[in-house]
């Protein structure tokens, strides 16, 4: 809404702010050591119960790679994992 205050000066409010919608779009992929799920086939992860579920809780051999992926899971919701 424009109005002028005095003679030549006009004043104009714009609401200049972009609201995002949280949408996680990007598809991640990814190879790891894990001792169960299935070998040599891409399985495509939504969350990390998924990952749990698939692929087994973290241990002492591979919790790099386990953690590694639920990082970019907590990101996203797609995430491609191969054994």
């Amino acid at each position: 809404m424009a109005f002028q205050v005095s003679p030549g000066v006009l004043v104009q409010e714009r609401d200049l702010t972009r609201i995002i919608p949280a949408v996680s779009t990007s598809v991640g992929a990814f190879a790891g050591e894990f001792r169960k799920g299935p070998l040599d086939e891409i399985i495509t992860l939504s969350s990390e119960q998924e990952l749990v579920e698939t692929f087994g809780k973290p241990d002492s051999n591979n919790f790099e790679y386990f953690f590694s992926a639920a990082n970019f899971l907590q990101y996203s919701n797609a995430l491609r994992v191969v054994r």
